[in-house]
């Protein structure tokens, strides 16, 4: 575990008080306001515990430290629609609220739970819905848990904000050590969870559905975890990345992006480099555009492994300008894929130990289209896809199993293939290079195809590919 999270530290002993022996009324009726604010801010070390009931307030700010506030399952309702940015502000370390209905059937302006420049602040099992900003919004703090909590219809689910970005950090930004574990969040206008400048976040076991924008995503963040979460139907991706996030680790997390024209896992570019990232053992599925997609050049050293791709995705990775990208020991079944992996101008890759199958009828290749399984592509000068090795795979059900497609490198290309077993090999290099294809692959060409297969495979090079019928 990255987060250092540890609420409390030495627990004080807390004196138990009673909010309706303090004059709080559950009847929806009698404004809650002065006394909840007094009751919570006359001291610290206490344990507040509700009645069962509807309490009305406008709003609440939590200034003192070491205060549980315990609802009881009771509703907070208020009377003033938008008269407060929030309806809940913590401002006072140590603090617990937990076991609160915050639910408007017309959307109340402002945020749900606001945590503003405090540490160590436990959120759990409350229910939140109906707001026009943040369900839960994290700013500038530490040591912040979310737990179990139900957020739905807001315009963000749980955000963590610890400056913008997309410019250089202040000195007093950054949010650590935030926990987001267990919650369910649904039909949010844009980002489910996500947070910028953060460090040592852990976002686990969450369910996470229906995002106008994003499900989870990271923008500048190091050091941090997204594992055990289950995402799907995100517009512009499942889990996402903005400006250069750092040392990351995506696992065990499934995906789905049926009838969703976004990604599965998609890397956002700027100037800043993601880097040393890995995906490992996520299921992802989904139909329309690639399951993880790189913008260009916007990251290096990406590990991608043991992950299980499937839908009618139309590729399982593409990246354009990415170096240092490992893809290994994946499972990829797609449904008339495109190109399954596609490095366009990208080096240094190692793709390897992978199985890429094609179920649909292959495209014909006398019509100029071909679905392609591994494409290494010539982009520039700079960018000229090099120092690139494909080992090990086992790819079928594409027109071409591997295209080695180096139109416009006038040199001999420097990528490398050996024990791969293919049903083909396609070789658009404008210039013979009898080093580049290195050896023990086999060809197996499949019967009953609508076309002659033989016809594709396409070798200038003089390589010693063994064919099998």
């Amino acid at each position: 575990m990255l987060c250092s999270f540890r609420l409390y530290g030495q627990a004080p002993a807390y004196r138990l008080i009673s909010g309706s022996d303090n004059g709080l009324k559950n009847n929806g009726i009698f404004n809650n306001t002065a006394l909840f604010n007094k009751l919570v801010n006359q001291s610290a070390n206490v344990e507040i515990v509700l009645d069962s009931g509807t309490y009305l307030l406008d709003s609440l700010v939590i200034s003192r430290h070491n205060i549980i506030l315990d609802g009881n399952g009771s509703v907070l309702t208020t009377g003033k629609s938008g008269a407060s940015p929030f309806l809940i502000l913590i401002k006072g370390r140590n603090v617990t609220f937990r076991n609160f209905n915050m639910v408007f059937a017309d959307p109340r302006r402002g945020d749900g739970i606001r945590i503003y420049d405090t540490k160590d602040v436990l959120i759990e099992h409350c229910r939140i819905s109906g707001y026009t900003g943040k369900g839960i919004d994290i700013v500038y703090s530490g040591n912040v848990h979310v737990d179990k909590c139900n957020v739905a219809s807001c315009l963000h689910g749980i955000q963590f904000w610890g400056g913008d970005a997309g410019k250089a950090p202040a000195p007093s930004s950054g949010v650590s050590g935030i926990r987001i574990t267990g919650n369910e969040v649904k039909n949010i206008r844009k980002g489910g969870i996500w947070g910028s400048l953060g460090r040592d976040v852990e976002i686990t076991g969450n369910h996470v559905s229906n995002c106008g924008d994003v499900g989870i995503d990271l923008e500048r963040c190091d050091s941090s975890v997204i594992k055990y979460n289950n995402i799907s139907g995100c517009k512009n991706g499942c889990i996402t990345f903005f400006y250069g996030c750092r040392t990351v680790v995506v696992q065990d997390n499934v995906i789905q992006q049926q009838g969703v024209r976004g990604p599965g896992i998609k890397f956002y570019g700027s100037a800043s480099l993601h880097n040393n990232i890995e995906l490992s053992a996520n299921r992802i599925s989904g139909d329309h555009m690639s399951a993880i997609a790189f913008d260009a050049r916007s990251a290096n050293r990406i590990r991608i492994l043991n992950n299980t791709i499937a839908g009618r995705f139309s590729g399982a990775v593409k990246a354009i300008d990415c170096n240092d990208i490992v893809i290994q020991s994946n499972i990829v079944k797609l449904v008339n894929s495109s190109i399954a992996i596609d490095n366009e101008g990208g080096s240094r890759w190692r793709i390897s130990g992978n199985e890429l199958l094609n179920t649909a009828e292959k495209m014909n290749p006398a019509s100029g289209q071909i679905n392609i399984g591994i494409r290494n592509y010539w982009r520039s000068a700079v960018f000229n896809n090099s120092e690139n090795t494909v080992s090990d795979n086992k790819i079928s059900g594409f027109t071409a199993s591997v295209l080695e497609d180096s139109w416009g490198n006038m040199s001999a290309s420097s990528n490398r293939y050996y024990g791969n077993v293919l049903e083909s090999f396609y070789d658009n290099l404008r210039k013979k290079s009898d080093a580049r294809i290195g050896e023990r692959n086999e060809i197996r060409r499949s019967s009953g195809k609508r076309y002659d297969q033989s016809k594709i495979i396409k070798m200038q090079n003089g390589s010693s590919f063994k064919n099998y019928k």
